[in-house]
């Protein structure tokens, strides 16, 4: 203790800018350490934007052309990973663009997504937390699909027994059980 050393400073490495590589991937089975890398599997942000902005949200699934999915294989590094079929590849491809879609928007802080259906297409409701402040979404994400709503409270809060009561819908009781009841013996 009595004499003193000297510290090397530390050397701190820059920032990788380039996306990590993802591991190899593992054998097809069993499933859940293959859709476990698929959900980890990094994708750089400028493969986010070509995937977000050609992916057509609105179409049906089954009818994905050949093309689109191999330029998103592409993207997302998938090109030679054990698929079983189309059904499983247009499956496993579509899952992974929702993911990609969901993290992009938890990360404007979107954290209520809701899917819906209106008039017959389908869409993807999304507000903030209450009093949280999103943040705005890129140009190039704007699409129909997507519907931003104002912060939403969506607290379940149970009803006392007084006013279950006071609600006219619901005060007449057990309805099913009633009607069986009074249903006339046929034997």
């Amino acid at each position: 203790m009595g004499e003193a050393s000297e510290h090397q400073p530390l050397t701190v490495q820059p920032m990788q800018l380039q996306s990590p590589e993802p591991p190899s991937p593992p054998p097809r089975w069993p499933n859940r350490q293959f859709y476990r890398y698929i959900s980890k599997s990094p994708v750089s942000l400028e493969n986010v934007k070509n995937i977000l902005t050609t992916f057509d949200f609105e179409d049906a699934h089954e009818r994905i052309s050949d093309s689109l999915l191999l330029k998103m294989e592409q993207w997302m590094g998938y090109s030679n990973l054990p698929f079983h079929d189309k059904h499983d590849r247009v499956h496993i491809i579509c899952d992974k663009v929702h993911m990609i879609l969901e993290k992009l928007l938890w990360s404007h802080r979107y954290h209520s997504l809701s899917y819906t259906c209106i008039d017959g297409k389908p869409r993807l409701v999304i507000s903030p937390k209450k009093g949280v402040t999103p943040l705005p979404l890129p140009d190039w994400l704007s699409t129909p699909y997507i519907l931003p709503e104002p912060a939403q409270d969506f607290i379940f809060r149970l009803e006392s027994s007084t006013e279950i009561c006071k609600n006219a819908k619901i005060t007449g009781g057990h309805a099913i059980l009633d009607s069986y009841s009074r249903m006339p013996d046929m034997s």
